[in-house]
Parts: C-alpha cells; structure tokens; sequence
C-alpha cells in the first residue's frame, strides 16, 4: 500500500476546517493521508474566532455577531455531525453544557433594525424595529432563481395588502409585474415617509424597496439567468435604476441588510457598498431557503460553539494542529506547475504540545490570549505582549521551510483572499488564474 499523502492545510478558519472534516469523514481516511493543520497564533476561526478574557471573569470576546443563517445549510449539517461526533466519541455528554447541537443553536425568527429618526428638537432618537419571520420547513425551502422571484413577488403582494395598496391581478411575478409601474407609481403617492406613522412608514419603506428588487428582478431576467450577472452595478445604484425611492434607499432596514451580507457603503473600503446580484442572492437565501429557522443563534461564543467542538473531533480522529505557524509565502515548484516550497515563521515554540482549551464551568473554550504557561520563555513573551493575530506586521520567530516531497504532497489554501497578493506574488507571476 503507498504511504498516506501529506496534507497541509493552512489556515484554520471556517474553509479550512470544512476541508478537513471533509476529509476525516471518510471511514478510511488515515490509510490515504495524513493532516496537518497550520494556524497562525493559538486558536481556530479566522475572521470567526472568539475567546474568553480569563482575567475578565471568563467573559466571551466575540469579533461577530454569534448568529448562522438558516440557508447555511452545509455548515448547520456539519455542526449537527460534529454534536453527534462529540457524545459517540465520549468527548462530551449531552447533559453538559452544549452537550448536543439543539442546546448549542437556538432557532431565531425576529431581528432587530435600529431607526435613526429625526425628534422634535431637532436631534434623533433610536426606536427598535422587530422583524418576525416565520421559520421555514425544508419543503418550503426556496432554491432556484425562479423559486425566489416567485417569493420576492408573494411578499410584495403582502405587504402591499397591509398597507392598503391597489389592488393588482395576484401575487405571482407576471401577474404583479405588469402591475408595477402602477404600484410605484402608488407608492410615490403616499405621504412622505418621514410624515407616515411608525407602522405605516415601515410598511411603505418595505413595499418600496421589494417593489424595485422585484422590478429589477423581472427586467434583468433573474428566474432565467440567475444573480451573477448584476453585479456590475452596486446595489443601490441598481435598486434606484429600478425605482426605489431616495428614503427607502437610505432607511435603515437596507442598511442592516447590506451589513448581512458584507457590504459596507461609505466604510474605510471605499464608497461602493456591495454587487447587486451578490447582495439579492444572499438576502434571498436568508429570506426564502431557510430550513427549521431563519437564523441560528450560537449559546455561547462561535470559538465556543463551533471551533471547540471541531478541534476536539478532528484532534480524536487524527489530525495534526501545528499553533503558531504564520505562513510568510508560497513558492512555485521547479516546473512552475505546483506549490513547491511554503515559508512560515513559527511565532513561538511549545514546551511540550500546546493544549489550547480552558474550561470554563464544564465548557471547553479558547481562551483571548495565549496560554504562556505552556510555551518556551512563556514569560519573557508574555512581558512583550506579542500580538500574534496581527497580519498587518510582519511575524516575528523562527523561520522555517516546508518543502514538497518532505513536508507535504498537497496543500489546500484556507488563508482569507486579502492576505494572498503576498502570500502568493510570486505563483502569480506564471499563472494567470493566480494573477487574477
């Protein structure tokens, strides 16, 4: 039998864990490879992670907000396998603390939106807008382009019905769609939204910005052709060019909605905010393929929820985590047609292993710093407060080399796309797909 292929997975985030519990799923898996995972710093989660201030009273340090979509269906199946895995493997039991994946994820079917409103002093409260949603069983899932316009079309007949709009032909797209230039031009008609009651302004500003999405949805052709190709406009842009009105595009609903899906007008990244198919195809798999909840909440902080429960089932079938490993550069083989050579440095060296949870009332958890105790002159690093999370300095320690052949056979990439212009300058040079 040949030996098991090497693979080195770096990073440790989300994609990256996906990989290799994909790949230890499989019953004979240690017969075919053997894996490493290569984390900068001392925990898991990427852009995901969180940690518990052990001097702070074990409290949780979240970079996100601890909430899945219901439409993340790939990842809310693996986290249920990982639950499961957790109790058959005798690392957790179910009366613990997220001892199973119905104490660790809690179905959540409202959300709130802050208003920022104008107050007869001329300054601006904050009033709290409560969005329910109905939770969603897996054959009322939407999935197709199609399924999606279809809902977009049933929704604006909704709310068109409570805000008491004209009347149209039905709540199908075609039936509604000759209908629109008459809906818009209702809407127009009402009272200013600032001058609407808070119920009604809510109910307009809605109808408004679904009558565009689905205007803009039956001229650019979304059942047929899907979302992809409007993302050459950004999606404001491409809601006024369908004739959403200037207050519905400025109300905080598609605001937090933007934030939903990544887009961030006016932030430090410049002023477009989001592509317009990428921002309809994420709102409407939030909105439409949602199964059993739209959203999930996590118990606890996602390093709780998610990134413990999956080191300690991929540490027990087998795969290797190397902490503080910070990757420095990929480099072409001889051939130019692979990755030969990976340049790390390694931030700091383990007395013996790095055993990086720490319970906290029963639950495993990362903690916000590194546990110095279990590191070579732990002290003296702990004196210099090292930030080893930080990829906008260049990472201090030992350098090192993998080589291909020795070291690993195969490399899966798991490292966020903003660090690879200098992870990967020099595949770029001859490889376009690498260039782009």
């Amino acid at each position: 039998m040949p030996e098991p292929r090497k693979i080195a997975i770096l990073g440790g985030g989300m994609g990256a864990l996906s990989a290799a519990w994909a790949i230890t799923a499989q019953a004979d898996w240690q017969q075919h490879y053997e894996v490493t995972v290569y984390q900068r710093g001392w925990r898991l989660g990427g852009k995901a992670a969180s940690g518990r201030n052990m001097a702070r009273y074990s409290r949780v340090e979240e970079r996100g907000a601890p909430v899945w979509s219901g439409a993340f269906g790939n990842a809310l199946g693996m986290m249920r396998d990982c639950y499961a895995a957790l109790e058959g493997l005798g690392l957790r039991s179910p009366d613990a603390p997220l001892g199973s994946f119905e104490k660790a994820f809690k179905p959540l079917n409202h959300l709130f939106v802050l208003e920022w409103l104008p107050d007869a002093d001329g300054g601006t409260r904050v009033e709290p807008w409560r969005i329910e949603a109905a939770p969603e069983g897996p054959a009322a899932a939407a999935e197709s382009p199609a399924d999606f316009v279809r809902r977009t079309a049933a929704v604006l007949a909704r709310l068109l019905r409570d805000a008491g709009g004209p009347p149209g032909g039905g709540d199908s797209p075609e039936a509604l769609g000759s209908d629109l230039p008459a809906i818009q031009a209702w809407l127009r008609r009402q009272e200013p939204l600032a001058e609407a009651t808070t119920s009604r302004r809510r109910l307009l500003t809605a109808a408004d910005l679904m009558a565009a999405t689905l205007a803009g949805m039956t001229a650019e052709k979304v059942a047929a052709e899907g979302f992809d190709h409007l993302d050459r406009w950004e999606i404001r842009a491409w809601l006024a060019r369908h004739g959403a009105s200037r207050e519905a595009l400025a109300s905080s609903i598609l605001a937090a909605a933007e934030g939903f899906a990544f887009g961030y007008p006016g932030s430090h990244r410049g002023p477009a905010g989001i592509g317009a198919g990428a921002f309809l195809h994420n709102i409407c798999r939030t909105a439409f393929a949602a199964s059993g909840g739209r959203f999930f909440q996590m118990q606890a902080g996602a390093g709780d929820t998610v990134f413990a429960p999956l080191y300690q089932v991929l540490m027990a079938r087998g795969v290797r985590f190397r902490f503080f490993h910070a990757v420095t550069g990929l480099h072409r083989s001889a051939d130019g047609k692979s990755v030969g050579s990976i340049r790390m440095v390694r931030q700091a060296e383990p007395l013996d292993g790095y055993d990086p949870l720490v319970p906290v009332r029963g639950l495993p958890c990362w903690p916000s710093a590194p546990l110095w105790e279990q590191l070579r002159d732990g002290a003296r690093l702990q004196g210099m407060a090292p930030d080893f999370e930080d990829e906008s300095q260049p990472p201090s320690g030992e350098a090192l080399t993998l080589e291909a052949g020795e070291a690993f056979d195969a490399v899966i990439l798991g490292i966020g796309i903003g660090a690879l212009p200098d992870l990967t300058a020099e595949l770029a040079e001859t490889s376009t797909d690498w260039a782009a």
